[in-house]
C-alpha cells in the first residue's frame, strides 16, 4: 500500500542523509500524521444540470492520507441556495469511508444555482477552504432573464517561490490574473524600477498565470505595468524582496524533485543548522540538515521522487527551533495511483426506451467502492467545470482557492501538463503545519473531537428535577410513536441528565414522546438535546461560485431545448412497496405496546384493558376490580396472593407503577379511572426483585394519554439520512404512454460484480430522446488508488 511505500522509502532515505536523532523526529512527525490525519471528501453527483423537484443521487467518498479514511464513521452534507439559506442538514453513515444518498429540490426552488457542502466533524477543525463545495445549475421554471453586460475588471498577484524574494539573488515569482469572479484573465507587462527603468517584460501563459525571475538590488522597489483585454494599462507593486535570507527553489527532473537553497555569498555559516522537511499527507518522505560544502553559497538536493504515490509535497526550510523560513509545493506525479480501466459495450441499442448494457473491465486485485452514472449527453450543463475524483482528492481539496479546469491537469503525463501543474503549485495556498510543536509532541487541542463512533440514540435531559433522581441516577422512558407496533425505551440518564443507548441508530425521522416513571404526577416535562455530538446545522452558508463564464453571466445558463426541458418533464410514477397485513391487535395488545416496557411486553400474563372497561365503575381501589378478573388471584392475610395448583403461594406479590416497582400501599391509593393498562403476571418475571417468583402487577397510568392521544407534544428526532433506491423503468415487461424525459438513466452507488460472470455489469433503459449517452464510473479500491472511467456512446 502506498503508506507503507512512501514511509519504507522515507526510512531509506533518512538512513542515508541523516543521524539516529533525525529518524526519531521523523518518527515523531509520522505518528502526528496518524493521530492526527487530514480527511478530504469528494462526491460524485449523478448529473450536471437539475430543475426543481428533481432528486440529487449522490455518494461520497472520503480519504485520510493515502488511504481511505477509517478515522471518521459520520459525515455530513449541507444544501443551500444562493440566498445562503440552508435546504437540509444530513448526517450519513460512512461504511468503509464511503456513503450514499439523495436530496430532493423543493419545487419551489428559485434561483439557477444549488450548493452543497460536504464535511466530516474533524475537519471542522481546520480551515474552511478544505471543506467540499460544490456548485449545482438548475433550471428553473422560466429562463433566466438576460443580465446587463458587466465590465471586466482584472487584477494581478504576484507570489515570491519560497514565500519571499531575497535582494542580490535570482528570484522566482508565479503571477495569476484573474476577472472580478476568479476567471483566468491574461495580461501581458513589463517590470520598472523606481527609476522607471524597464528590468523585464512578462506574460501569462496559462489559463492566468505565469512566472519571471528577477535579481532585484537591494533597497530598490519594483512595479508591474500591465494591460489586460480591456487595452487599460494598470500598475501593481511586486512584493518587497528581503535585504539578506536565504533562498528556495525546486525545479522538476525527470524522476527526481531538484531543491536549490541560495544564500548570499558569506552568509552561509547562519544556516548551518537549519533543515529541510520534505512531506507528502503528512508523512516525510526527506529530511537531512543543510551542509554547505567547499563554501559554496548553495546547496542542490535531489529527491527521488519515482517511488512516491501522486500527490502534493510540501517543501520546508526550517531554522533549527523548527520555525518556517520558506516553504513551496510541488506535484508528484505517479501513473500507478489511479486506475482508468476500460468499458466494453455488451450491447447497444440507440431505439427509444430499449436496453443497454455495459462493463467495466477492473481487473486489479484489491475490492473497490465504486459508483456509476449514466446521462443523457444532450441535457447537459455545458457550463459546468470539470472536476473528478482524480482532480478533486489529489489537487482541488487539497489548495485553497479555485483551480480553474482542474481535469485538465490530469489529462495526460506530458511536460507541458506538468510545467503548468508547477504554475497553480506557486500560485495557491496549502495546509500549513507548526512544526515546531509536532516535533516537541505539543498535543494540539481542537475544537471538535473526531466522530470515531457511529451516532447511536443520546442526548442531554436539561433543567432535570432532583425530585425524578434517585442517588444521581434517574430514569426517562421514550414511545417510539412511528415503529409498528410502537416500541418503548427505558433509559437511565446521570446527575448531568446525560442518557445513550448504544443499541439503538435512529435512521429518518423519529417521532416520539417521554416520561420519567419516576414522577408519580406523571406532569414534569423539561427540554432535552438528542444527539449532543451532532454538527447542529448552519443558520447559513456563504454562497460561493465556482464558475462565471465571460461569455455568459451567470447565475443564467444555456440548456439546449430548455422549454421543452421544462414542459415535457415526467414526474416518475411513486414505488408503492406492499407488504403482507399484519393481524389486528386487541385493544389491550395496542395498549400494553403503548405503556410496557421491553421486559414487561415478553413476560406472559393477563392483560386488561381499564380504560375502555364499563365494569371499573363503582370501585374506588384497582386491587378489588383486579380480584375475581385474574384467574388465580385471592384474599390473603398480607393482600392478595396467586394460587398455585398445588398450595397457595405465601410470598408477597411485586407492584410496578409504570413499570418502576413500588408496593401495595401505593398501588391501592390510585383510583381505576386514572389507569390505562393493567397487566398480572402470575408467574415469574425477570424484571421484578429476585426474579418475581410469587407473581407480579404491573399497573400503567393513563397521565400522559387521554383516550388514545397523547398530552404530551410529539418530539421529532432526526436520524441518519436513509438511502433510497434509485427508480428505473423496466421496458421489458411494460411501456407506459407517459413521456420518458428522465436525465440520468442509470445510477448506482454501489457497482458489484456480477454473480454469474464475476463481471462488473449494468444494464439500462433509453429514454424516448436520448442519442448520446455520458458514462462515468469513479470510486476507490481499499489500496488508495483512485478509480475513473469515462466513455461517451453515440
Amino acid at each position: 500500500m502506498y503508506n507503507c511505500k512512501s514511509l519504507a522509502f522515507a526510512a531509506g532515505l533518512l538512513l542515508i542523509c541523516n543521524s539516529l536523532a533525525a529518524q526519531k523526529t521523523d518518527a515523531v512527525i509520522n505518528e502526528y500524521a496518524i493521530n492526527y490525519p487530514n480527511e478530504r471528501i469528494y462526491v460524485h453527483f449523478d448529473n450536471s444540470l437539475y430543475v426543481p423537484g428533481d432528486t440529487v443521487w449522490y455518494k461520497v467518498y472520503t480519504m485520510a492520507g493515502f488511504l481511505p479514511t477509517s478515522f471518521s464513521k459520520n459525515v455530513y452534507i449541507d444544501w443551500s441556495d444562493q440566498s445562503g439559506k440552508v435546504l437540509a442538514h444530513q448526517l450519513l453513515a460512512l461504511e468503509n469511508a464511503t456513503a450514499a444518498a439523495q436530496f430532493v429540490i423543493p419545487e419551489n426552488f428559485t434561483g439557477n444555482a444549488l450548493f452543497t457542502t460536504a464535511y466530516t466533524k474533524w475537519m471542522l477543525n481546520g480551515d474552511p477552504d478544505f471543506l467540499f463545495r460544490r456548485q449545482l445549475s438548475v433550471v428553473t421554471g422560466t429562463p433566466p432573464k438576460p443580465e446587463e453586460r458587466q465590465a471586466i475588471k482584472t487584477s494581478l498577484n504576484f507570489f515570491p517561490e519560497g514565500g519571499y524574494g531575497v535582494s542580490g539573488l535570482g528570484s522566482r515569482l508565479a503571477l495569476k490574473a484573474t476577472d472580478q469572479w476568479g476567471n483566468p484573465a491574461e495580461v501581458r507587462g513589463i517590470i520598472k524600477d523606481d527609476q522607471q527603468k524597464t528590468i523585464d517584460s512578462f506574460a501569462t501563459t496559462h489559463n492566468g498565470m505565469g512566472q519571471l525571475e528577477i535579481t532585484a538590488q537591494p533597497g530598490v522597489k519594483y512595479t508591474a505595468e500591465w494591460i489586460a483585454a480591456d487595452g487599460k494599462i494598470q500598475r501593481t507593486a511586486l512584493p518587497a524582496f528581503k535585504q539578506d535570507g536565504i533562498l528556495l527553489k525546486v525545479d522538476n527532473v525527470p524522476g527526481h524533485k531538484k531543491v536549490r537553497i541560495s544564500t548570499l555569498p558569506g552568509k552561509q555559516q547562519l544556516y548551518k543548522d537549519y533543515r529541510l522537511l520534505v512531506t507528502m499527507q503528512q508523512r516525510v518522505v526527506y529530511m537531512t540538515t543543510l551542509q554547505f560544502k567547499d563554501n559554496h553559497p548553495f546547496v542542490e538536493i535531489n529527491i527521488p521522487v519515482s517511488e512516491l504515490p501522486s500527490g502534493i509535497m510540501v517543501v520546508s526550510l526550517l531554522a533549527a527551533n523548527w520555525q518556517p523560513v520558506a516553504e513551496r509545493i510541488s506535484f508528484v506525479y505517479d501513473r500507478n495511483s489511479v486506475l482508468y480501466p476500460g468499458m466494453k459495450i455488451i450491447r447497444r441499442q440507440p431505439e427509444a426506451r430499449a436496453l443497454n448494457e455495459l462493463e467495466l473491465l477492473y481487473h486489479d486485485t484489491f475490492p473497490a467502492s465504486m459508483s456509476v452514472s449514466v446521462t443523457d449527453a444532450a441535457l447537459a450543463d455545458t457550463t459546468a467545470t470539470d472536476n473528478n475524483i482524480v482532480s478533486s482528492l489529489l489537487l482541488s481539496e487539497e489548495l485553497k482557492g479555485r483551480i480553474y479546469d482542474p481535469a485538465y491537469y490530469f489529462s495526460d503525463s506530458s511536460e507541458e501538463i506538468k510545467s503548468n501543474m508547477d504554475l497553480v503549485m506557486l500560485t495557491n495556498g496549502w495546509r500549513n503545519y507548526n512544526w515546531q510543536k509536532i516535533v516537541q509532541r505539543t498535543k494540539p487541542v481542537f475544537q471538535y473531537a473526531p466522530d470515531t463512533t457511529y451516532m447511536v440514540f443520546s442526548g442531554q435531559i436539561r433543567n432535570v428535577p432532583f425530585r425524578i433522581m434517585r442517588k444521581d441516577v434517574g430514569l426517562i422512558s421514550f414511545s417510539f410513536k412511528d415503529a409498528k407496533p410502537v416500541e418503548r425505551k427505558d433509559l437511565l440518564f446521570k446527575k448531568d441528565g446525560s442518557f445513550t443507548d448504544s443499541s439503538l441508530i435512529i435512521f429518518d425521522t423519529a417521532k416520539l414522546t417521554y416520561r420519567f416513571p419516576m414522577d408519580k404526577t406523571g406532569l414534569v416535562t423539561s427540554d432535552i438535546l438528542f444527539f449532543r455530538d451532532k454538527v447542529p446545522a448552519p443558520l447559513s452558508v456563504t454562497p460561493w461560485q465556482q464558475r462565471m463564464p465571460g461569455s455568459k453571466v451567470l447565475p443564467g445558463i444555456t440548456v439546449p431545448g430548455y422549454d421543452s426541458l421544462v414542459k415535457q418533464l415526467t414526474i416518475l410514477p411513486n414505488v408503492v412497496v406492499k407488504s403482507k397485513a399484519q393481524p389486528a391487535l386487541s385493544t389491550a395488545d395496542e395498549l400494553e405496546q403503548l405503556y410496557a416496557g421491553d421486559l414487561a411486553k415478553n413476560a406472559p400474563g393477563y392483560k386488561y384493558d381499564i380504560e375502555n372497561d364499563p365494569g371499573t365503575t363503582g370501585h374506588t381501589n384497582i386491587m378489588n376490580y383486579l380480584l375475581g378478573r385474574v384467574p388465580g388471584l385471592i384474599s390473603g392475610r398480607n393482600g392478595p396472593q396467586f394460587m398455585r395448583v398445588s398450595r397457595l403461594n405465601t410470598g408477597e406479590i411485586s407492584y410496578f407503577l409504570n413499570d418502576m416497582v413500588t408496593d401495595f400501599e401505593n398501588i391501592s391509593t390510585i383510583h381505576p379511572s386514572d389507569i390505562a393498562f393493567v397487566k398480572a403476571i402470575p408467574g415469574y418475571y425477570v424484571g421484578a426483585p429476585n426474579g418475581g417468583s410469587s407473581g407480579s402487577i404491573l399497573i400503567y397510568t393513563k397521565k400522559d394519554y387521554v383516550a388514545g392521544k397523547m398530552r404530551r407534544k410529539e418530539i421529532l428526532v432526526e436520524g441518519y439520512t436513509v438511502t433510497r433506491q434509485f427508480y428505473q423503468p423496466d421496458y421489458s415487461q411494460t411501456t407506459s404512454p407517459a413521456p420518458d424525459n428522465r436525465r440520468t438513466l442509470y445510477w448506482n452507488p454501489n457497482l458489484t460484480r456480477d454473480a454469474a460472470s464475476k463481471a462488473y455489469k449494468f444494464a439500462f433503459y433509453n429514454n424516448d430522446h436520448s442519442r448520446r449517452l455520458k458514462v462515468i464510473i469513479e470510486g476507490v479500491n481499499t489500496d488508495g488508488k483512485l478509480i475513473r472511467s469515462e466513455k461517451l456512446i453515440e
